[in-house]
């Protein structure tokens, strides 16, 4: 094999990698943004069920019927 055809063989290998990292790169990007929005959303729900737990704590909003136990027999 001559020279120059072991450093084409071996440009091509290394763009092909490259190429792979940036595909890799891509997809855990895109992981990543999914993963902000369920955190971003969880985060709201979160806020919101603390919210309702310390009106409930502070007795600022009575509990409804539904939110009753039933009597047991």
């Amino acid at each position: 094999m001559s020279l120059t055809h072991d450093i084409q063989a071996r440009l091509e290998s290394v763009e092909f990698k490259m190429m792979e990292m940036e595909q890799t790169i891509a997809e855990l990007n895109e992981v990543i943004l999914r993963h902000y929005q369920d955190i971003e959303r969880l985060s709201a729900t979160n806020a919101a069920l603390q919210k309702q737990l310390d009106e409930v704590g502070s007795g600022g909003k009575a509990p409804s019927d539904i939110d009753q136990l039933p009597p047991h027999y």
